[in-house]
């Protein structure tokens, strides 16, 4: 179904792949609204895991013009949920070909 709406109306990317993960989600966010009833998912690999947040990362505040002005940077491991969706929007936000 995803493949048959993605080229139904053109969804692909820069690259020209399809966008399967977009055109899964509306569907079923259709279905949550009470829209329709779909039947359930089938085909999965292993637990779901999160990919993207509902919405943009906001844009840091308060960085300076200058990279020797940086104080207190550290670099922490993706450990949580929480944190692999707010990675996933970054990248998928900065590096959007890939």
């Amino acid at each position: 179904m995803a493949d048959f709406l993605c080229e139904e109306f053109d969804f692909d990317d820069a690259r020209g792949h399809l966008q399967r993960d977009g055109c899964l989600k509306v569907p079923r966010e259709l279905e949550g609204s009470g829209h329709f009833t779909l039947p359930e998912a089938r085909g999965q690999l292993g637990p779901r895991r999160p990919k993207r947040l509902a919405a943009a990362v906001a844009d840091p505040a308060g960085v300076p013009t200058q990279a020797g002005e940086v104080h207190g940077l550290a670099l922490i491991q993706v450990s949580t949920e929480a944190q692999m969706r707010i990675w996933n929007e970054r990248m998928n936000g900065e590096l959007p070909r890939g």
